[in-house]
């Protein structure tokens, strides 16, 4: 399906389905669907226009281009950055079997692995719907690593929600069976 994701903001996507235009402002956590004005909800592609109140364009099997504003309440302000001292690896992305997921910082103040506490971690589906939960991990040396097994999940976009004391991180993670 078409996804579009607005270059200020990682967690909010759109993606277009058969059944319409849905979006999560929370990197997939929650999903709602955007289907106003819409006379035909085949969507074969999504396009959006740069800016803070920037149009959602969704091109329609059959039915033309129609153009929606974006849902109230939805911020186009870019989250605060991750700082560069953290890496966030999914690999490898596109997956197959297995997915490794691996958080490391350096010891710098603020960063998200920079005070104790569990570190936890979800795979969503686009609809929001939990595929996995990852075993929530200590911080102790300013890295956790998990190996997820994805064997039994179908093929497409899946949405990485890692949560630190400090910050949660949002990634988009790929299936390919």
């Amino acid at each position: 399906p078409p996804i579009e994701n607005p270059p200020t903001d990682d967690s909010l996507v759109f993606v277009g389905t058969g059944s319409g235009v849905y979006y999560t402002p929370d990197g997939g956590a929650a999903w709602q669907q955007l289907n106003t004005g819409l006379t035909n909800t085949d969507i074969l592609s999504l396009a959006l226009q740069p800016g803070p109140s920037g149009l959602i364009f969704a091109g329609t099997n059959g039915a033309g281009c129609f153009s929606h504003l974006p849902p109230t309440g939805i911020s186009h302000s870019r989250p605060a950055p991750v700082p560069a001292n953290c890496k966030l690896r999914t690999f490898p992305n596109p997956c197959r079997n297995r997915l490794t997921i691996t958080l490391e910082t350096s010891p710098l103040q603020n960063s998200p692995l920079s005070s104790s506490g569990a570190v936890a971690g979800a795979i969503y589906d686009k609809l929001g719907q939990l595929i996995c939960e990852l075993t929530p991990q200590t911080v102790s040396s300013g890295r956790v690593c998990w190996e997820i097994d994805l064997r039994t999940v179908s093929s497409g976009v899946y949405f990485l929600k890692i949560q630190t004391p400090n910050r949660t991180i949002t990634r988009r993670v790929a299936v390919v069976q």
